[in-house]
């Protein structure tokens, strides 16, 4: 995960080729496919940093800022805010470094734009959600053991967004860690499963790129760290 200006990138090498056809309603368990080997997909990430950083040990630090350009620089979206800060007289630069893979749109983040800027940091996970004056959310992401926040179940909307099973069979270890993808739809939508190490555009109309550089579990007795873990990501594309 990335803190402060160190780079270390979490995930797995290698995913799912399946393209499920259906999500249980109660169980989350993909159908449709056959069980397949994980094959090797290579080239989907998601991570950020903040610049300066900003922690919130429980409930989300948020921000009122105005955008400015963004532009890609080696494979990094960086997005420059200008944020108000409470108690400070003066206006401060918070930037945002975001390594996503294909490359991350930036055509819905417009120069001038005001939006609010949230984040859920307690230094060993964190969640970050950029949304315009209306609420709609331009960027969201999670490098953390669960999708959301607790007690944030709007992090993700307008998605409905939870951990699916899948009929990939995950790499043996001795962890007995599984491969899983994770179900994004839009409210009352037909389930949309991007698998571990996938990407794809999601959405009624095409109106966002979903990255899921990382999704795994496993059993909670066998090692030290957490029984979970995502590398996720949405960003808007208009």
């Amino acid at each position: 995960m990335i803190r402060g200006m160190t780079w270390v990138f979490i995930g797995l090498v290698g995913g799912c080729g399946v393209e499920p056809d259906n999500v249980g309603a109660d169980t989350n368990v993909v159908t449709g496919a056959d069980p397949v080997a994980c094959e090797d997909v290579d080239g989907v990430s998601f991570e950020w940093r903040l610049d300066p950083p900003m922690t919130a040990q429980v409930d989300s630090a948020s921000l009122a800022c105005t955008l400015g350009e963004a532009w890609l620089e080696t494979g990094a979206l960086i997005l420059p805010m200008t944020c108000a800060s409470e108690g400070a007289e003066l206006p401060r630069a918070v930037t945002l470094t975001l390594v996503a893979s294909p490359e991350p749109p930036r055509g819905a983040l417009r120069e001038g734009a005001a939006v609010t800027l949230a984040v859920v940091d307690d230094g060993a996970r964190a969640w970050l959600r950029i949304e315009d004056d209306k609420g709609k959310a331009l960027i969201i992401g999670a490098m953390a053991d669960g999708l959301a926040p607790p007690d944030t179940a709007s992090w993700w909307s307008p998605f409905l967004v939870s951990p699916a099973a899948t009929s990939c069979l995950a790499d043996e270890t001795a962890c007995q860690r599984r491969r899983i993808g994770v179900d994004l739809r839009r409210s009352g939508g037909e389930p949309t499963v991007v698998q571990d190490a996938g990407w794809r555009v999601i959405g009624d109309r095409g109106e966002a790129e979903a990255y899921v550089a990382a999704a795994w579990s496993q059993d909670a007795a066998c090692a030290d760290g957490p029984g979970a873990w995502f590398a996720v990501g949405v960003i808007a594309v208009r």
